[in-house]
């Protein structure tokens, strides 16, 4: 079974925005989500500014940047045996984690 063309467009929430008319993309009312969680302390603080950036500039390319106002970044820690893989809690070695 072949995917939606706007299956990219579902992921994310609607909400009641006026784009600028300069956008060459169809005007829509969607605003873009991006939520990541990762593991405490395995981020520092430049590293989670240049997903926030690299991330919205995406959806700004994808959806026009019209958009880019209104783009939620959400970058989530994870406390070290808050989550599993493989059916084991897991907990990132200290030689993982990001140095300030």
């Amino acid at each position: 079974m072949a995917a939606s063309p706007d299956w990219r467009r579902s992921q994310f929430q609607s909400l009641e925005i006026d784009y600028p008319k300069s956008t060459d993309k169809p005007q829509e009312k969607t605003m873009p989500f991006a939520n990541f969680k990762t593991p405490e302390g395995a981020l520092s603080k430049a590293q989670k500014a240049e997903i926030v950036h690299r991330t919205t500039a995406m959806f700004a390319e994808y959806f026009g940047d019209g958009v880019r106002p209104y783009t939620m970044v959400l970058i989530e820690e994870v406390k070290d045996g808050g989550y599993g893989r493989a059916d084991e809690v897991y907990e990132i070695p200290a030689d993982y984690r990001a140095r300030p």
